[in-house]
C-alpha cells in the first residue's frame, strides 16, 4: 500500500497470487520487497520460496533483484545506497550420510 503521510489516499501496488512484503524505500524513488514472485520451492521442503524484487513507486515496473530458490528477508539500505539483505543459505547435511570423510 501507498499512501499520504496522514494516512489518507491509500492505494494497492501489487496485486495477484503472490506474497509481498518487507518494503524499503530506496534512494531512487522505487521500492525493494521481498515477494513469492519467484515461482521456486525451497530446496529442503515443499513451502514456496520468497525473494528480494525492487519496483517503481507507483507498483510499475516490478523485477527481481535475487534468483534465488531459498528464504530472504527484511531489506534495507545502507549508507552508500547498497541494498543489503538476510538470506537463509541451504546446507545438505544428510549428503555425507554413510561415508567415511
Amino acid at each position: 500500500m501507498a499512501m499520504d503521510s496522514d494516512g489518507s489516499g491509500a492505494s494497492r501496488l501489487t496485486d495477484g497470487p503472490f506474497h509481498d512484503y518487507y518494503p524499503c524505500p530506496l534512494p531512487d524513488g522505487g521500492l525493494a520487497f521481498i515477494s513469492t514472485r519467484c515461482k521456486a520451492r525451497f530446496l529442503c521442503w515443499r513451502p514456496q520460496a520468497f525473494v528480494l524484487f525492487r519496483m517503481e513507486s507507483d507498483g510499475s515496473g516490478i523485477r527481481p533483484l535475487s534468483h534465488a530458490n531459498i528464504s530472504e528477508w527484511t531489506p534495507a539500505v545502507m549508507c552508500d545506497g547498497r541494498i543489503v539483505w538476510m538470506r537463509s543459505e541451504y546446507l545438505d547435511k544428510g549428503a555425507n550420510f554413510g561415508h567415511t570423510l
